[in-house]
């Protein structure tokens, strides 16, 4: 991880109140962003700019999405580091303050969900090391398929506060697999395991209101990041690794779209439509826009827009990176929609899945299971990391569509 950012990074050269950055909700009012859409005048006016647009700038244009190269992975990692879990964890120990310091309340457990890739185990953890609590290590797949109540011997003497990061790996959906884990939610909600905090995946927290519903849960999320916040944390995050001014330009018109020198409007639409692509999941964003900055072998090439042209005694000094266009999305292969669905599930429903469990878990055979593994492991779909195959980040989005549009239960964000 880079250096340490607070949120006077974030909120540098602002003085007026913000929403912070890390901001938690119930998870009922997680908001999903969307695109501002723009008011008639303003697209009318569009349109006219549009008419009487210079040919030559158009072709400018579409040189320079041509003429583009790849950061090294090295240089992007510095660029745009890992998002600062421990910082999040900070955030939502004061979100938790009076809850923590109230012995007769009423919720004796809380539960942390975190949007998938959003590391809420690390941020569970980190919480834990703030209180010296005790963690609570998820049971051995025979303890769950054998409803072993020895599990709970692991959990410390009454009064003691302990954290249990992972919800999604203490059960499995199997027919022995939920025994366990409903046992773990009636004893903590009811009070009987002392106070705790527990983290579950988005899509595990949905799947668990379906076996043992917690309508009165005391849940809280990361609210979504729109475009205001998203920027903000970005923007922090590349200042905190650099001393260079970096510039940003559009690599679709040209614009810069950071710095002083951009343009409020266009700086806006560009964070809009990530935040609203990635349902306002700040980690899937990150990594969206680390992934289109891109240079130019020809170096610093002064921005061929009319009003950029008026900061160029400004822009000549630092370094010069454009952002693309939204990558292509990935595709799944020619075949059996439902299989694909059905594996895509199991996995996004337990946090990722070992391919033994998956065999287990799924009507395929283990020849059948392995090659559609393979198959989408092929078209970037999914990989295995640590022996756990898991979906792509950069292919969440359209699993998450694929599995919504065939009527597979999904999470709320």
């Amino acid at each position: 991880m880079g250096q340490k950012i607070n949120e006077q990074t974030y909120e540098a050269q602002e003085n007026s109140p913000r929403t912070p950055i890390w901001k938690f909700v119930p998870p009922n009012d997680y908001a999903v962003p969307t695109v501002h859409m723009q008011k008639p005048v303003s697209k009318a006016w569009q349109f006219f700019q549009q008419i009487f647009r210079r040919k030559d700038v158009l072709d400018v244009s579409f040189k320079k999405e041509y003429d583009l190269y790849s950061l090294p992975r090295v240089q992007l990692a510095h660029l745009v580091p890992s998002l600062p879990w421990e910082d999040v964890a900070v955030a939502l120990d004061t979100a938790l303050r009076d809850w923590m310091a109230d012995e007769f309340s009423e919720n004796s457990v809380k539960f942390f969900i975190g949007q998938p890739f959003s590391e809420h185990p690390e941020v569970v953890s980190h919480l834990g090391v703030r209180h010296q609590a005790v963690e609570i290590t998820p049971p051995s797949i025979e303890q769950i398929l054998f409803n072993e109540k020895s599990w709970f011997d692991s959990w410390p003497s009454y009064g003691t506060f302990w954290v249990l990061p992972k919800l999604e790996h203490c059960y499995l959906r199997h027919a022995n697999g939920l025994s366990l884990v409903r046992r773990l939610l009636r004893l903590a909600v009811s009070g009987q395991l002392g106070k705790g905090v527990i983290g579950c995946d988005s899509w595990a927290w949905a799947y668990v209101q379906r076996i043992f519903p917690l309508p009165q849960a005391d849940a809280i999320t990361l609210q979504a990041f729109d475009a205001d916040r998203l920027q903000r944390l970005i923007y922090g995050l590349m200042k905190s690794q650099s001393n260079t001014k970096i510039h940003y330009y559009s690599a679709k018109h040209g614009q810069e779209i950071t710095g002083i020198s951009a343009e409020e409007g266009q700086r806006q639409k560009e964070f809009e439509e990530l935040a609203a692509y990635c349902r306002g999941n700040v980690a899937i964003a990150t990594t969206y826009w680390r992934e289109r900055l891109t240079y130019r072998q020809d170096g610093y090439e002064e921005p061929f827009d009319g009003k950029t042209k008026m900061h160029t005694d400004e822009n000549r000094f630092g370094e010069h990176l454009w952002v693309t266009a939204m990558p292509p999305e990935p595709e799944l292969p020619i075949g059996n929609d439902e299989e694909y669905c059905l594996l895509l599930h199991a996995i996004m429903l337990h946090g990722g899945l070992p391919e033994s469990l998956l065999r287990d878990l799924l009507p395929f055979s283990a020849i059948r299971c392995r090659g559609l593994l393979g198959q989408m492991q092929q078209f970037g779909i999914v990989h295995c990391a640590n022996g756990c195959w898991q979906v792509r980040e950069m292919a969440y989005i359209v699993v998450r569509r694929l599995l919504s549009a065939h009527g597979y239960l999904t999470d709320s964000f």
